[in-house]
């Protein structure tokens, strides 16, 4: 797939989104996109998920460095928990924290 230079990163240009997907149930939805060709996964700590996209990504047995990872959490509770809940912040390449509704 295509990749955009932003920064002077390469970042692929079709990311595959995992909202509405989750728990283990991602994983083999995920793996199945790794398998069309998607490099970039897109999560977040609300779709409750990492875990499973980790999983999917070891899966493949691709090289990590292959992948563009972006998530979002809405506290730094949140971000310190990413490693905790499978997603290895060695795969992560974007992460944004976002304050709690209502902030």
């Amino acid at each position: 797939m295509d990749s955009i230079i932003i920064q002077g990163v390469a970042i692929p240009r079709l990311g595959f989104g995992t909202l509405r997907m989750p728990g283990v149930d991602a994983q083999p939805v995920v793996e199945s996109a790794i398998a069309l060709g998607y490099r970039h996964i897109d999560t977040a700590a609300m779709y409750q998920n990492e875990a499973a996209v980790g999983a999917a990504i070891a899966a493949s047995g691709i090289e990590r460095s292959k992948f563009f990872v972006t998530t979002r959490c809405g506290t730094l509770e949140a971000l310190v928990a990413l490693k905790e809940r499978g997603l290895s912040s060695a795969i992560v390449r974007s992460i944004s924290a976002f304050p709690p509704t209502g902030s």
